[in-house]
Formats: C-alpha cells, sequence, structure tokens
C-alpha cells in the first residue's frame, strides 16, 4: 500500500449448528465470541466451546450481545436526584444506565460499560441512552417540574464529530431546552485527543447544552479544564467528599476545588454525599449542589417522578441552620449560561 509491504492477518471464529446454537443469531454471536479468542491463541482460528473457562467469554458475549441490547430496549436508565443546596429543591437528576439482560438479569454499569467502549457500538449505545433521558425530561417538564438531566459520555463520543448535531435533532424531537441536559466527560476522557474533544464540548456548548466535568481531581488536567472555558459544571469526587469531616488533606481539596470553580464562574455539585453533616459542611463552603444517598438513591422512572412529586409537596430539606451562604460569585439558575459564556 502506497510502497509499504504490509504482512495481512486474519482470525476466524466458527460456530455449528445445532450444536453451538439453533438459530441466525446465536450463531453469529457464538462465532464473534471464539473470533476475539482466536485474536489471542494459535492458530488464528477457534471453534466456540460452551465449556471454556476464558475469563473473557463473558465479556465478550456481552459484547455480541449489546446491538441486541439497543435493539430490543434493553437498557433501562435510573435516575439520582441533585439538590440545590441553596433552596434544599431537587434542580436536576443524573441518568445512571442499567442493562435488563433477559437472562442474566438486571447488570450494573461496571458489569458491561468496558464491553461497550471495546464494541463498535458506543455511538448507537450513547444516542439510546439520551434518547431515553430526554424523554423522561420532557415528562417532567410536562409534569411542571423545571429540571436537568445530566448524562455520562466516553472518550469515544468525544471523537464523534457528528455528536453535536445528533444532540440538537434529539433536543428538538423531545422538545427539551437544551439548558435542561447536562453531558458529563471525565478528565481521561478529554486527554485521548484533547484538541478534538475541545472542538465537539465547544459545538455542544453553542447549541445551548451543559458541560460538566465528572470524577474531578482523580484525574490528569484538572486545573487547565477550568481555563479552557468548555465547562459550565464541576463534579468534586467522592472519594474526596466522603471523608470530608475526617480527612484534614481532603477537606481542603473540597474546599479549593469549589473555591477555584467559583473563580471561574462554574458550579460545582459534590457527590457521594451520604450524611446531613456532609450536607451542611458543603453548604458551610458554598458547594452549589449535592447528589448521594442522603438526598436520594438511584431510581427507575416511575420512582422518581413520585419523589419529585413528593419533594414538591414537602418541606425544603435542610442545608444546615448554622451555615452563612455567602456566594463568591452572583449564583445563576441552573442551565442559565449563555452559549460561549
Amino acid at each position: 500500500m502506497d510502497g509499504i509491504a504490509l504482512a495481512v492477518e486474519a482470525s476466524v471464529g466458527v460456530a455449528c449448528y445445532p450444536q453451538d446454537g439453533t438459530n441466525t443469531e446465536e450463531l453469529l454471536q457464538r462465532a464473534d465470541i471464539a473470533m476475539y479468542q482466536a485474536k489471542h491463541s494459535h492458530p488464528r482460528w477457534r471453534r466456540f466451546e460452551a465449556d471454556s473457562h476464558d475469563s473473557s467469554v463473558e465479556r465478550l458475549a456481552l459484547v455480541a450481545e449489546l446491538r441486541s441490547a439497543i435493539n430490543e430496549n434493553e437498557l433501562v436508565l435510573n435516575y439520582q436526584p441533585q439538590v440545590e443546596l441553596e433552596t434544599g429543591r431537587i434542580s436536576g437528576v443524573e441518568a445512571l444506565v442499567r442493562w435488563n439482560h433477559p437472562r442474566r438479569g438486571m447488570l450494573t454499569p461496571e458489569m458491561f460499560v468496558p464491553a461497550v467502549e471495546q464494541s463498535g457500538l458506543v455511538q448507537d449505545f450513547t444516542r439510546a441512552i439520551l434518547e431515553q433521558a430526554l424523554v423522561a425530561c420532557a415528562g417532567w417538564r410536562a409534569g411542571g417540574f423545571d429540571i436537568t438531566v445530566s448524562v455520562n459520555l466516553s472518550a469515544r463520543n468525544l471523537l464523534n464529530t457528528e455528536l453535536p448535531g445528533e444532540v440538537a435533532k434529539l433536543l428538538v424531537k423531545h422538545d427539551v431546552p437544551a439548558a435542561a441536559l447536562t453531558l458529563e466527560i471525565t478528565e481521561t476522557a478529554m486527554m485521548s485527543d484533547k484538541r478534538t474533544a475541545h472542538r465537539l464540548l465547544i459545538k455542544l456548548r453553542e447549541i445551548g447544552v451543559r458541560i460538566a466535568v465528572d470524577d474531578f481531581g482523580t484525574g490528569f488536567s484538572s486545573l487547565t479544564l477550568l481555563q479552557e472555558r468548555v465547562l459550565d459544571e464541576v463534579k468534586v469526587d467522592q472519594s474526596f467528599v466522603r471523608k470530608l469531616l475526617i480527612e484534614q488533606g481532603d477537606a481542603a481539596i473540597v474546599a479549593a476545588t469549589i473555591h477555584l470553580a467559583h473563580t471561574h464562574n462554574l458550579q460545582v455539585v459534590a457527590e457521594g454525599v451520604e450524611t446531613a453533616e456532609l450536607m451542611e459542611a458543603l453548604t458551610a463552603l458554598r458547594c452549589d449542589f449535592v447528589q448521594g444517598l442522603h438526598t436520594g438513591a438511584a431510581m427507575p422512572l416511575p420512582e422518581l417522578t413520585g419523589y419529585l412529586r413528593a419533594s414538591a409537596s414537602a418541606p425544603r430539606l435542610a442545608v444546615g441552620t448554622n451555615a452563612r451562604i455567602l456566594p463568591l460569585h452572583r449564583r445563576r439558575p441552573r442551565g442559565s449560561n449563555p452559549p460561549g459564556d
């Protein structure tokens, strides 16, 4: 190719009827598993082995079944409330994906998201999650709940130059204002191709979508990200928040993060808030929002909708009677950032 000699190899996976499957879908999935196994063995072909003890078999099976999961609507979302500390009201939710597997039951993200990342279906997966989250958000807004919804993006999403256009179409389709959608990225994801990711995030902000950096403080480029004007929100990682009251070093990190974010006109969400004491301490530190078991675990759509209705008629969550809230900047309603601000 262009004067360069290439060594071309192939890996072949074999599945036979009826021993390895009784229909086309089963045979193709199992041949796919055998092919991935063949990539790591010699010779470069392999017959599917149902009783194989290879630790990768289960992961490969999930990869093979992922397209069916997307097409058959097996992916479901749970939603965790995010509470505004200044008012005590639920201002938003984070969408957390589950896989309602027909044979294995409900799978949590750590059981299948790594398989998603290794498949060629990341964009289809993200599109399905976004659509489901926006349908839910539209329903809440129609019911009188002015809340935002946050959806996680992967590193591969940040290389998809068509993502801003796809997001814009979904927002119009479901009549959800762009400011009601927050897309969460991690610092590590930003480092995969920083220039491309930066351009993509700018385009997303131009259509009005909010951008949050998740697990802040655990990646490689925390301080740089704050200065690049592509963020609206910082999410302090729960590993720091949970030790806020017992470790001086963690308390200093949380306080410094909140101060730096506010200095750059960003809002702050503290994750992993599991006690009233943590909530009160974060109020004193002038954090903007919290999420965690104390304010509500992740729950299915019907349960979350009921939770919103109950919260609307109940007294606001206590945020600490002794805490003085003296903002370091003028607080904006969540989602009110003008594009490019």
